[in-house]
């Protein structure tokens, strides 16, 4: 038996990894890592239709009764994947997929139009292959019996995993290459409207209001769904262009050194799957 390890939603990301490919990333190293000659890292290529090897060569996978294929990224992203694991499962091939969330069902509004359509169609077809469905929360593995409950999905057995986190322990602290304010809070999340930014910018307007009164934040994340607005008031409103400082993208030594330096930390977060 041999176990691959699926990471088409990590092999094109360009930059220090965020959100889930940073799972896929991280999860993956760890896999690796701990049994190399029984993991084996595969990706999934949309021209080809097929899953291929990722390590020394590029050759199809040749794919065995009994073997897994793991699944931790963000697999909505092609769902031309899941006739061929359709294939697969029929031909004795376990499927395990790890679920982050259900957010775009529970809020549709958060993401673009129809983008909560199209997930929850990738969401039934893969709990219809799934063996297992690994969660990262006891909260997400709520919201998915309830849907498989909704649907009529015969039950999947699920099982909550912790993400990976302890691989952050030994980094060392590195000041970024923009000088951070000698006061501030922090705000880690990538720009989107769950993360309710909103909040904390109407927060610190008001407080500006009052002359005796600086505040000062650093913003750590990227771009995500419908940023366009927030990414306009980060830097053309007069109040927030001078109260806040963007890091668009930083590394785990500089992130490690934000954290350590701030006063302290908010995440108003109105959704999280946690």
């Amino acid at each position: 038996m041999i176990i691959y390890y699926d990471l088409t939603t990590f092999k094109d990301w360009v930059g220090p990894a965020t959100g889930i490919p940073r799972v896929v990333e991280e999860l993956g190293k760890a896999l690796l890592s701990e049994s190399p000659q029984e993991i084996l890292p595969v990706y999934y290529s949309k021209t080809r239709g097929a899953f291929h090897h990722s390590r020394d060569n590029d050759d199809k996978v040749n794919f065995k009764i009994s073997d897994r294929l793991i699944s931790a990224g963000a697999s909505w992203n092609y769902p031309e994947s899941l006739p061929v694991i359709e294939a697969l499962k029929s031909a004795g091939v376990v499927y395990l997929h790890l679920f982050h969330d259900l957010i775009p069902i529970k809020f549709p509004y958060f993401y673009e139009t129809n983008f909560n359509i199209n997930f929850a169609i990738w969401l039934k077809k893969t709990l219809e292959v799934c063996d297992v469905a690994f969660c990262v929360s006891s909260s997400t593995a709520n919201d998915l019996n309830s849907f498989m409950q909704e649907k009529n999905i015969v039950e999947v057995p699920t099982k909550v995993v912790r993400l990976a986190d302890s691989t952050l322990k030994n980094i060392v602290p590195r000041a970024p290459s923009v000088p951070l304010p000698p006061k501030y809070f922090l705000f880690v999340s990538t720009l989107e409207h769950r993360k309710n930014h909103q909040m904390i910018f109407d927060a610190i307007k008001l407080i500006a209001e009052l002359d005796e009164v600086e505040v000062r934040c650093v913003l750590v994340g990227r771009p995500g769904w419908l940023a366009n607005n927030y990414i306009e008031q980060l830097t053309q409103d007069r109040v927030l262009s001078r109260s806040i400082l963007w890091l668009n993208s930083v590394s785990d030594s500089e992130l490690s050194y934000v954290y350590s330096n701030a006063l302290f930390t908010v995440f108003p977060s109105i959704y999280e799957g946690w």
